[in-house]
């Protein structure tokens, strides 16, 4: 995991990221060393910061935005947009980096992960009945399955398309993956008492999982911030990604802020969000729900004490002033919650109304701040270190284009003088 800002004015926007990496899904190793920020082009204006999976098609992003960063050379595009969409294109024509093999290896991991999760499903769903019924025999349990795979696959397609996924490219990836698909529909659920139907939905749970914004445990974030050419004010585009099929990366937008006239700032928190959130906000996400529950019941069930006082004198009046309170009590707790959210908002206002007149510097120290405060907080708690290490800062302007803050290295700067100054050129 990890703890990345980007916090934006009209002056510009100041992007701070930190260090740690985690290795395994339960993160049982945590290295502190890791760059999650780099600057996109030789010339133009533009950072960009990726986490989530350190890796695309097991390449790791920082050697893919390297090698963008030399194909890209000088060239320079009207809109922030315009270097996202070249960058994905870059992806999509790389098989140097991203060989056809390579990514098919990539799919079948996600195809086997989505399988064992749903083959995860369907055994506690059979378990579930089993202790219900007092047992199951087998022509029970087909019926079953197909329930669970039904819910899922309807699950799947009630996503969007993902952008560059048209009918053509649908096509082609039916055709490439379908084999890919029976052979790990049939390692996972191989034992399972099925019909060819069902077996044929668990095959398009995966072939349409490919295609849609149905994204797993291996996905990234990769944000672009900065100025196009044509751009006075900056803007970000935060972008969830997670492998590639047929050539076509698998992404969609998940974010965007684009600073104007009327829109001033923006501070915008990404991965482990909560901290920053609860700086802004005033209250813990989690703590805020608790609140709301915990409200909510205690209204209720004080007036369902009362009403059962009453019901125990006189049933007809309880049924009548139940139904008469029920609505008002509704529309108080949406009333009390309105306004516990107005109180936030009137909180958190006023912070951003100062960030849209920071300098330079104190957009920069305000992004390492809230990196520092989740780095913090993970330190003193239970909770595994996945925010740590050297955070690295850099500021973009117009102006001055993109500026290194604070930026690590792994090697001594002495004694590595052209080392530095390679480093350093190439940003």
């Amino acid at each position: 995991m990890t703890a990345e800002v980007g916090v934006l004015n009209r002056v510009g926007v100041a992007l701070a990221a930190d260090s740690a990496v985690s290795i395994g899904r339960e993160a049982n190793k945590i290295w502190t060393s890791a760059d999650k920020l780099f600057h996109l082009s030789q010339s133009a204006p533009v950072g960009l910061m990726v986490y989530g999976n350190a890796n695309f098609i097991g390449i790791p992003w920082e050697t893919v935005v390297k090698d963008f960063r030399r194909e890209l050379a000088d060239s320079r595009f009207d809109r922030l947009e315009q270097y996202a969409d070249r960058f994905f294109r870059f992806l999509g024509r790389n098989r140097t980096l991203f060989p056809a093999a390579s990514q098919d290896q990539m799919a079948s991991e996600l195809i086997k992960s989505l399988f064992l999760h749903l083959r995860h499903e369907v055994q506690d769903r059979l378990t579930s009945e089993a202790e219900q019924r007092d047992g199951l025999d087998e022509a029970e349990i087909g019926p079953i399955v197909d329930e669970v795979v039904t819910g899922r696959l309807r699950l799947v397609r009630e996503q969007e398309r993902l952008a560059g996924f048209g009918s053509e490219t649908v096509a082609e990836i039916r055709k490439r993956y379908g084999p890919i698909v029976r052979r790990e529909r049939a390692d996972v659920f191989g034992t399972l008492p099925i019909k060819a139907g069902t077996s044929r939905k668990i095959s398009s749970v995966a072939l349409e999982m490919l295609v849609r914004r149905y994204l797993g445990p291996s996905r990234s974030g990769v944000v672009f911030a900065g100025f196009g050419e044509r751009e006075a004010m900056p803007a970000l585009y935060a972008y969830d990604m997670e492998e590639m099929v047929a050539n076509t990366p698998r992404r969609a937008l998940a974010q965007e802020a684009r600073i104007t006239l009327e829109s001033s700032a923006a501070i915008i928190p990404f991965a482990q969000q909560e901290i920053v959130h609860a700086f802004l906000r005033g209250v813990d996400q989690e703590l805020g729900n608790h609140m709301r529950e915990s409200t909510a019941v205690l209204f209720k069930g004080a007036i369902g004490s009362i009403l059962d006082a009453v019901g125990s004198v006189d049933q007809a009046l309880k049924d009548s002033l139940g139904a008469a309170i029920e609505p008002g009590v509704r529309q108080a707790l949406k009333d009390l919650f309105a306004e516990w959210e107005n109180q936030t908002t009137l909180y958190w206002r006023p912070i951003v109304e100062i960030v849209s007149s920071l300098p330079k510097d104190e957009l920069a120290g305000m992004a390492e701040a809230l990196v520092n405060l989740t780095k913090f907080r993970r330190r003193i708690t239970p909770e595994r270190e996945t925010v740590g290490g050297p955070i690295d800062v850099a500021v973009i302007t117009k102006g001055d284009g993109f500026v290194w803050i604070a930026r690590k290295h792994y090697f001594e700067p002495e004694l590595n003088p052209r080392a530095l100054a390679r480093y350093t050129r190439e940003g």
